[in-house]
Parts: C-alpha cells; sequence; structure tokens
C-alpha cells in the first residue's frame, strides 16, 4: 500500500467526503484531492494528517516514501549524507563533537526528517540547531 491507496481507503472507510477529511487534518479539501490522486505529501501535510487522524508520523512517512528515499540514502557514507542534507557552509561552523552528533542523529528514522526540512534554513541558524540539540540530548543522556 502507498500513500494514495491509503487515503482513498481511509476516505472509503470512513465515509469522508474531501471536504470533510481537510477539515479534520487542517489542509484544504483541494489537497485532499489531489493526494488521493497521487500527488506526493509534503513532510508539513503529513504531520497534518498525522494529528487529525491520529495516525503515527512514521507510519506515513514510510507510506509516503520518506522513509525508504532516506534509507536508501543511509547506504552511503555520513560524509555523503552530511554534504547532501547540509546548507552550503554550514559544515565548517560546526565542531567535531557536533558533526559526530549529526552522525549519530542521522542513524534515528524519525529524525532524519529535521535534516530533511533544514535546506530551508540559513547556514548559521542550522549551525546554531544543531548545537542546541546536541547540549540538550546530552543533558537527557546524564538525567537517564
Amino acid at each position: 500500500m502507498n500513500f494514495t491507496d491509503f487515503i482513498n481507503n481511509y476516505l472509503k472507510k470512513h465515509n469522508l467526503s474531501y471536504r470533510k477529511m481537510g477539515q479534520l487534518c487542517g489542509i484544504s479539501h483541494a489537497e485532499v484531492s489531489r493526494l488521493a490522486k497521487g500527488k506526493k505529501p509534503s513532510i508539513k501535510t503529513i504531520n497534518n494528517i498525522s494529528k487529525g487522524l491520529d495516525i503515527p508520523k512514521t507510519r506515513l512517512l514510510k507510506l509516503a516514501g520518506h522513509l525508504e528515499e532516506e534509507n536508501k540514502k543511509q547506504e552511503k557514507g555520513t560524509d555523503e549524507r552530511l554534504l547532501e542534507k547540509l546548507p552550503q557552509g554550514t559544515l565548517e561552523l560546526l565542531t567535531e563533537e557536533d558533526l559526530d552528533f549529526l552522525a549519530e542523529l542521522f542513524q534515528d528514522d524519525q529524525r532524519w526528517v529535521l535534516m530533511k526540512e533544514s535546506s530551508k534554513l540559513s547556514k548559521e541558524n542550522l549551525a546554531k540547531i544543531i548545537q542546541i540539540i546536541r547540549v540538550f540530548a546530552e543533558e537527557e543522556d546524564v538525567k537517564e
């Protein structure tokens, strides 16, 4: 089953119109129609559908093929993946510890979404975010 099949099956099973499903998920009925006809959903749309229908985000990401794409990319070396995901110049702003942390971050299926969306950030802001996440992750490790 793919994402399009899921949408169409859900609509049918729950006797929903595009408009009603859109209202439940906080997306337009036109977007629901496009998804039902095969458009690949954005991460934001998947988040909205996950919340609106109370379906695990990971399941929707897999159905939409987002996790499959990342799994294929994980077959490459970490350095190649970092270079593909990060805006040009970001690596120079990160410490060795930040890069090690970032490599570990790529191993978590749910966290790769952060990296996928990172292309919208400036390299400076992305570097700061990575450093902040690493600090919080280290603090959580200490608490456990």
